[in-house]
């Protein structure tokens, strides 16, 4: 398994991921990116660390970058609430991180090498 990719941060559009520490994957993403700047992705952060969803695939060596998205109203009003419904979805959003998702999954299958290790 080269990668373990989480997008759970809510509806919003893809912005760019996190690295969780890997910042031999910098460059790549920086790559990876370009063609998806029109739609608003170019971040590579190289802050933070995982979300809780990717602790043991990065407790296995995996990386784990996290996608990130406009945050829309998850840490303020739906994260883990009854309120965390499809209403609050935006189409278009859906639309553009399907893209940025499918890309990602697509050049990570791709590449030769398992993306950079610790």
């Amino acid at each position: 398994m080269s990668a373990y990719y989480n997008l759970d941060q809510g509806g919003g559009k893809i912005r760019g991921v996190r690295l969780t520490g890997r910042m031999a994957m910098a460059p790549i993403f920086e790559r990876w990116f370009a063609p998806l700047e029109d739609l608003g992705v170019t971040a590579v952060s190289p802050r933070g660390g995982c979300a809780s969803d990717c602790v043991p695939f990065e407790e296995a060596g995996i990386p784990s970058p996290l996608f990130l998205q406009d945050p829309l109203d998850l840490p303020t009003r739906t994260l883990h609430t009854s309120a965390d419904t499809a209403d609050h979805l935006i189409p278009e959003d859906l639309k553009q991180a399907a893209v940025v998702v499918a890309t990602m999954l697509y050049n990570t299958a791709m590449r030769d090498e398992v993306m950079p290790r610790r």
